[in-house]
């Protein structure tokens, strides 16, 4: 399949945020779309961010605007640290994402459908590396 070439896509999507005021939306907005390029070249299936309640609203118009530039799939998750929004490459992404809702959170099978989403390989998955490092920790905004 032909597609247009990515540094005019990428360009096109971050000159709409170009003249923010907020260092925290255009990095923001530079990480969604870097990871919406990634998909949309195949280099992985889908990305998944989760906000902090402040960002939430305005990352949710991000990731929404990028699933639209670059003909994603959007799909937000609850889970027990919050809605996860996610962008899937196609249907057999969204067929994985469905699974992905059924299982049990932080459970084995949760975390490897997402390294497979995300395109960790199998060998490098790391079941447990939530109970040792970044879990209910923020990487947006201010620090609590």
């Amino acid at each position: 399949m032909s597609k247009p070439t990515c540094g005019p896509l990428y360009l096109a999507a971050l000159k709409r945020y170009a003249r923010t005021q907020s260092e925290e939306l255009l990095f923001a907005a530079g990480f969604v779309y870097g990871e919406a390029e990634k998909i949309y070249l195949g280099a992985c299936g889908a990305a998944m961010f989760r906000p902090s309640a402040e960002m939430r609203e305005w990352l949710d118009l991000i990731v929404r605007e990028a699933a639209e530039h670059y003909g994603l799939l959007f799909r937000p998750l609850n889970t027990s640290r919050g809605e996860e929004l996610w962008l899937l490459r196609d249907q057999k992404e969204d067929v994985f994402f469905r699974r992905l809702t059924t299982e049990p959170e932080n459970t084995v099978p949760w975390h490897r459908i997402r390294a497979l989403l995300c395109g960790i390989p199998m060998t490098e998955c790391d079941d447990h590396f939530h109970e040792r490092r970044g879990f209910g920790e923020r990487c947006d905004g201010i620090k609590a």
